[in-house]
């Protein structure tokens, strides 16, 4: 919270970082997502994906809504905003997208179902394209 109000008060007051103390801290900034690609995929050598029967149906479950209702619940809201053209198609293939690496990032970082956000970032990756091409087919035009 101490550093949203300061990057608050940063803003309003027009206030710059001086570029020695920016230079690192951009350079970490800059790291992050090539960090969290390198955690998960040091996670994937553990073992297989879905080889944990306890985990699989949640797994499978996680996707399915991530692939299937996540798109399905933005088109209900899309057209009850009265969203068409373009921006449907946007909203449609936003909701589409594969589960984000920081799922997997979070469950390590708290040692919380690990194997239940990496299978599912794994599966969301690879079947959310035929998802986001038969989005396209049907809504891109």
């Amino acid at each position: 919270m101490p550093g949203s109000i300061a990057g608050l008060v940063a803003c309003l007051t027009g206030w710059e970082i001086p570029q020695p103390v920016m230079a690192p801290l951009e350079l970490l900034g800059g790291a992050s997502i090539p960090l969290i690609l390198m955690s998960f995929g040091a996670s994937l050598t553990e073992q297989k994906m879905l080889d944990s029967p306890a985990d699989r149906p949640t797994a499978l479950v996680a996707t399915a809504m991530k692939l299937v209702l996540m798109p399905a619940v933005a088109l209900v809201l899309s057209l009850a905003l009265g969203l068409s053209g373009t921006q449907l198609y946007a909203a449609l293939i936003l909701a589409a997208l594969p589960t984000a690496q920081n799922v997997y990032n979070y469950a390590a970082t708290y040692r919380k179902d690990e194997i239940v956000a990496r299978d599912t970032v794994f599966l969301s990756t690879f079947l959310a394209l035929p998802v986001m091409l038969g989005i396209a087919a049907l809504f891109g035009g």
